[in-house]
């Protein structure tokens, strides 16, 4: 099972079709501080953020099973 952070504001059909997709589950995290973004973000495989996120280089440094942003 692929676990997806998703740590912006997304439309409710987005978030609807990523919660009945097969072999996903999905965490919605919005509003995270950069560090409390580098401490979560490794326990997923992929993130999904927009403008409102930013990714740091202290997130990469620990990327832990993230695959994809």
């Amino acid at each position: 099972m692929n676990r997806i952070l998703v740590a912006d504001k997304l439309a409710g059909e987005a978030l609807d079709r990523l919660t009945n997709a097969e072999g996903v589950e999905i965490e919605v995290r919005t509003g995270l501080t950069p560090a409390a973004l580098a401490d979560a973000m490794g326990d997923f495989d992929g993130m999904i953020i927009r403008s409102g996120v930013q990714v740091t280089a202290e997130c990469f440094a620990r990327p832990g099973r993230m695959r994809a942003i």
